[in-house]
């Protein structure tokens, strides 16, 4: 048997607002076997019927972690050596021009308004942005997240 530890992609959602999305985004996780941040505060509490609802039965087994503030994420992600990338509309390539390894943390900002350029500036986050052919300002956070991961787990040949 290996004992190696597993080292996939992890999703961090920044101060997100909608239960839904978030519960389907734990799901996704799950099914990805992979960790879920989430970075305070959030729009809902985590006893939401709408997240557990859209997360089902298998909420209860995602793996959560909860940070305060973005400083405390931040701290985490570098004590344990990760590469933060954040998906925005600031992006300074896409995702398809990056490079993006096992030991990452994909990072997505609140549905209404992503994240403060000013916040990835201060940290010097990875940015990182989503083609869209099509006429309109972004995808919905949970579809970004799920075409993502999919796409990273697949060019690192984790799926």
């Amino acid at each position: 048997m290996n004992n190696e530890a597993k080292i996939h992609p992890e999703v961090a959602l920044y101060q997100p607002q909608i239960p839904q999305n978030t519960g389907n985004i734990g799901r996704m996780v799950l099914g990805f076997d992979t960790k879920l941040h989430l970075i305070g505060p959030l729009g809902f509490q985590l006893s939401d019927r709408h997240l557990k609802r859209a997360g089902l039965d298998y909420w209860k087994n995602v793996d959560v972690r909860l940070y305060d503030s973005f400083e405390a994420f931040y701290t985490m992600s570098k004590d344990r050596g990760l590469m933060i990338h954040a998906f925005t509309k600031y992006g300074k390539k896409s995702l398809k021009e990056t490079n993006i390894e096992k030991n990452s943390l994909l990072l997505f900002g609140r549905e209404q308004n992503g994240i403060d350029l000013e916040l990835l500036k201060k940290y010097n986050v990875d940015t990182v942005y989503i083609k869209m052919i099509g006429s309109i300002r972004s995808h919905n956070l949970s579809n970004a997240v799920a075409m993502v991961l999919y796409d990273v787990f697949s060019r690192n040949n984790l799926i």
